[in-house]
């Protein structure tokens, strides 16, 4: 069966990179755009892999999407370059986080990484930002669910 999505929406291509395996082998995507391309999803998640596809979403609840903005002066491309230089030990940092609950450490792992993208001579705290960016994550990672459970969102930084 083959099956084409289309959506301004990066997020819906990063939440269906996680969902590959259970997919159409020969799902497309219409990319938006100068160039209006098909894109076949089972390349990109092969390349890669499913230990980076499991944490796609964890990276771009953090790099910006439209619901929980970006960090100041960092483009998607910072956090990407970032992503692609880390070890399997990073990664899986990346799939705890979309866990409600999660240790301090796990915590601190995440924001050790922002905090990585800028100057190392400023102090960097963005945990109120990196709490919002952890519901979103924790909201994308029950997407399978029709009405998922979820906490309420002033554990996470909301008002």
């Amino acid at each position: 069966m083959n099956s084409k999505n289309f959506s301004p929406a990066a997020d819906v291509l990063v939440l269906a990179l996680r969902r590959a395996p259970l997919l159409s082998k020969n799902t497309m995507f219409i990319c938006i755009g100068s160039r209006g391309r098909e894109m076949p999803l089972q390349p990109l998640y092969e390349a890669l892999g499913p230990l980076k596809a499991e944490a796609l979403p964890g990276l771009y609840a953090l790099s910006g999407p439209d619901v929980t903005g970006d960090f100041k002066g960092k483009a998607e491309i910072s956090f990407w370059n970032k992503f692609l230089e880390g070890t399997p030990l990073h990664f899986r940092h990346w799939l705890l986080w979309v866990k409600t609950k999660h240790k301090v450490t796990d915590f601190e792992q995440i924001e050790a990484f922002v905090c990585s993208l800028y100057s190392a001579s400023k102090l960097c705290f963005k945990s109120l930002a990196i709490q919002r960016c952890h519901y979103q994550c924790i909201e994308w990672n029950r997407d399978a669910q029709t009405q998922p459970n979820l906490p309420p969102p002033a554990e996470y930084g909301w008002r």
